[in-house]
């Protein structure tokens, strides 16, 4: 997994980010608040299910553009719903596009 892993994330007021909200507004038809269904049928971890397979997540711990945070929430999911052998690798001194 490369990209974002909760789309509700850049409205919340500990990791705000103004451009993506602007996108997912667009995509989504408002906010999270507004389209509560549209985010969380976008959301990957909310269709993870005990036939989802194995999952190697990897994720720099100093992207400027998609919290660690995010894939550490999707992996946990991926352990509590799935039981899976998913890996998560987090990568230190790296920026978002591992440069």
């Amino acid at each position: 997994v490369y990209g974002v892993s909760d789309f509700s994330a850049p409205f919340s007021k500990n990791t705000p980010y103004p451009a993506k909200e602007g996108v997912l507004k667009m995509v989504c038809g408002g906010t999270p608040e507004t389209e509560p269904e549209r985010y969380q049928q976008i959301t990957p971890a909310n269709w993870v299910s005990k036939n989802t397979p194995p999952f190697l997540l990897l994720h720099c711990e100093t992207d400027a553009l998609i919290p660690v945070q995010e894939t550490q929430a999707f992996w946990h999911a991926l352990q509590t719903k799935n039981r899976s052998h998913s890996a998560l690798l987090t990568l230190p001194l790296v920026e978002h596009s591992f440069d």
